[in-house]
């Protein structure tokens, strides 16, 4: 019996030994929307991305008043109109609509389109400065704080200002 309990205590001193030479779990949480909208390059990211879309988005934006007082100006008129000038002003109207729909699909598209065009570069930027920052500084995980992913991170392991201060450094 005392045989079995000393191999038992060897074990788990041997078994646990190795536990002890590892280096600490080290979790950092990062936001990406903070990161992309706060940082420099982020920044000038979006300041290019609006600059492409303004006009179109203005151009849709002016587009959507007129039909709105248009459609304004029918209902004020049609009590006037007849049964036939009715029909055809809905119908232009209609249409008008059907087509500005397009229009702003189309455009929502394109925006979308070119968000990926001009963020997909600063994103690859931002990851590999994490692993950059991950690796210098021994974190075993560093998680992205984005659309829910984490349910709740102490303060202490938020790492976004680092992360922001190395991409101002230019650091990849």
């Amino acid at each position: 019996m005392r045989k079995a309990i000393l191999l038992a205590v060897l074990f788990c001193l041997t078994a646990t030994t190795p536990a002890f030479a590892q280096d600490p779990v080290k979790i950092g949480v990062f936001s990406l929307r903070k990161v992309m909208l706060e940082s420099a390059p982020g920044k000038k990211a979006y300041a290019q991305l609006k600059n492409a879309l303004e006009p179109e988005k203005n151009a849709l934006a002016k587009e959507e008043q007129e039909l709105k007082k248009l459609s304004e100006d029918f209902k004020k008129l049609a009590a006037t109109l007849s049964q036939e000038g009715k029909e055809s002003k809905q119908r232009e109207l209609q249409k008008r609509f059907g087509d500005f729909q397009m229009r702003l699909q189309s455009f929502q598209k394109k925006a979308s389109e070119e968000e990926a065009r001009l963020l997909e570069p600063f994103k690859e930027t931002i990851f590999k400065t994490i692993q950059k920052f991950g690796s210098d500084n021994r974190y075993t995980l560093i998680l992205v704080d984005s659309q829910g992913g984490v349910a709740f991170a102490a303060a202490g392991i938020d790492v976004t200002d680092a992360i922001m201060n190395e991409l101002s450094k230019g650091g990849k």
